[in-house]
């Protein structure tokens, strides 16, 4: 199956999300802020990235930035899931590099269903 990598602050929320994902059979990586998640990236190249906004050390925008710009990232999907709903964030968010947004709380059903179709290659 697929590699996913979830960069996310809380550490309750990584964890539900490794073993749902290593459920489906999926294998898991773990970063709880953005210059590690990076670090982890360039080290063993996801096939999805699940990406938190509001991250110690480097936030999701800085962490996208530099995904894009490296030879490694400019293909990887990348599925935001934030608590942040305002409009200028989804404006920002859409119009980026990422794949997708989707709004904490995001029920898991729906954010399985998005990773998935971004997995399989089609619009998330």
């Amino acid at each position: 199956m697929a590699h996913i990598l979830v960069v996310e602050d809380h550490q309750d929320t990584r964890e539900i999300l490794r073993t749902v994902f290593e459920s489906l059979g999926h294998r898991v990586s773990e970063a709880g802020d953005g210059q590690t998640g990076l670090d982890v990236t360039f080290e063993d190249p996801p096939d999805l990235v699940i990406l938190d906004l509001r991250l110690p050390v480097l936030d999701g925008w800085g962490y996208l930035e530099r995904l894009r710009k490296h030879p490694v990232g400019q293909d990887i999907p990348v599925l935001l899931a934030t608590a942040d709903g305002a409009a200028a964030v989804r404006e920002k968010a859409l119009s980026s590099s990422c794949d997708d947004l989707l709004v904490k709380p995001v029920p898991l059903r729906t954010l399985i269903e998005r990773a998935e179709k971004c997995l399989e290659g089609r619009k998330c």
